[in-house]
């Protein structure tokens, strides 16, 4: 397990000093003032024959500020105290080989919530107006960021239908078959026990190349974090799944208008490398009509989720259009019929 200091202290004033994202420092909660660190883009990769340990107890810890105890989950490793604000930082099972810091703070987060939350179009307008939240905090969830070599053999029979001069329409078939190397670089697969894959897609794009730096406990000091959920071995499980999806569409893109009757694909991987990171995310908790919702910001880009409620009224209007266009488009062809009856 990896330890660090708990808490650092301004050496103005002796305030906590917590990562600030508009200026990439840590910045003194009471006197305001910056302190500087090292900041590494170097991450270091590895076989994910390596594997991960986990250690799965709770933690008690004493506030360094004021002295209260701060109880940690087994997947903490980072909580703010509940009666002075302190950030309390214990350890990782593993250390993380890097992570993406937050690139906006929270008031800049809530203005992202608001503005976005006006461009979905199903939510009720009474909220579109007026977004609200109770509760917005900022933590960085567990991923695995994995790296692929791959080698493919494949064989398929793709399909498309043809209207020749006469207006007769038949199907052409085409067989294809071939060998493909593909390189499937950054596939993040979450291991977090606050989000699910399905709520992690709805806000990625999760940008490595430009913004994941090598891990340094100051970036997540006055944030809430958690060790990995999930081991890598079922995290591998599912990359396979994304790593199968992109070489399929690979295959696929130079077939544009063709439908798929079938393709197999024997898939090798040469080499699998993985990187355990940490990314920036805010929660946040609004109610509407007396149910409350929780979805999620991302802390890179300011990408909004989708769980909110859908206006019932708006979507009967869209079933009714759907309907009446088909029946239009439909008409157009069997009304000239009829009338020539």
């Amino acid at each position: 397990m990896s330890n660090f200091k708990v808490h650092l202290s301004c050496s103005g004033c002796g305030g906590n000093l917590v990562f600030d994202p508009t200026t990439c420092a840590l910045k003194c909660v009471k006197c305001g003032g910056l302190t500087k660190f090292t900041i590494e883009d170097s991450v270091e990769y590895h076989n994910v024959n390596e594997g991960l340990s986990q250690n799965k107890q709770e933690k008690v810890l004493n506030c360094p500020s004021c002295g209260a105890v701060v109880k940690l989950n087994p997947l903490e490793v980072s909580k703010k105290c509940e009666y002075c604000g302190s950030s309390v930082v214990y350890g990782f099972d593993t250390t993380p080989d890097g992570i993406i810091p937050f690139k906006f703070d929270k008031n800049a987060a809530i203005e992202y919530y608001k503005k976005n939350i006006k461009h979905k179009f199903f939510l009720p307008n009474s909220l579109k107006k007026k977004p609200n939240f109770d509760k917005i905090i900022g933590f960085y969830f567990p991923s695995f960021a994995f790296n692929s070599k791959t080698f493919t053999k494949y064989d398929g029979m793709l399909s498309k239908s043809k209207t020749d001069s006469e207006g007769k329409s038949h199907t052409e078939f085409k067989r294809i078959s071939g060998e493909l190397s593909l390189d499937v670089k950054n596939v993040l697969v979450e291991s977090s026990s606050q989000l699910s894959q399905i709520e992690m897609n709805e806000i990625l794009p999760y940008t490595l190349n430009s913004d994941l730096k090598k891990f340094h406990p100051n970036f997540i000091r006055g944030y809430s974090v958690e060790n990995n959920n999930t081991t890598l071995t079922d995290c591998e499980k599912q990359q396979d799944v994304v790593m199968k999806s992109r070489i399929r569409n690979k295959i696929l893109s130079d077939y544009p208008f063709w439908n798929v009757d079938y393709l197999n694909m024997n898939v090798n991987k040469l080499n699998v490398d993985y990187a355990f990171v940490l990314l920036p995310v805010y929660s946040i908790e609004f109610k509407y009509k007396n149910t409350r919702y929780l979805t999620f910001l991302n802390g890179q880009n300011g990408k909004l989720g989708n769980n909110f409620p859908r206006s019932k009224l708006k979507i009967t209007f869209l079933v009714l259009g759907i309907i009446l266009g088909v029946l239009g488009i439909l008409s157009l062809f069997f009304l000239p019929m009829f009338l020539a009856i």
